[in-house]
């Protein structure tokens, strides 16, 4: 019984893991990405249990597919802040950045704010189809 609640444990984790990869599918499946550092680290926890469990592969899985979200999430690829310098010349830029929402039922208060704060760049968050047009 403590093999099998242990498998539905790895199984639950590992699909959470896995559903905050698919936000482009559906936009509820990017709130399981906030929780990838969570998901992981409890995977990472479970290692010793399913080793305890004499679960070896299912053991080596879930160290991989931890280190694997651990590195993709928050290792690597940083770059070094860059110190701005007083006085230095050189392009300002405006940005503008927001997140519209998949559901946004105002497009027009958005479209409105773009018009009046008149950035040189715009990024919008949760862009759906209504949004394409």
């Amino acid at each position: 019984m403590a093999r099998l609640t242990a498998l539905a444990l790895l199984t639950a984790l590992c699909v959470a893991l896995t559903f905050g990869y698919l936000g482009r599918v559906h936009p509820a499946f990017d709130s399981f990405a906030h929780f990838r550092v969570h998901l992981a680290a409890a995977l990472g926890v479970a290692v010793p249990l399913l080793l305890l469990l004499r679960l070896r592969l299912e053991a080596v899985f879930a160290a991989l597919f931890a280190t694997a979200a651990l590195v993709q999430t928050i290792g690597g690829g940083f770059a070094p802040p860059l110190a701005a310098e007083d006085g230095r010349e050189g392009a300002v830029y405006r940005l503008l950045h927001l997140n519209l929402r998949h559901d946004n039922p105002t497009p027009e208060a958005v479209l409105s704010l773009v018009g009046s704060v008149r950035p040189d760049i715009v990024t919008f968050n949760e862009v759906s189809e209504r949004w394409a047009e």
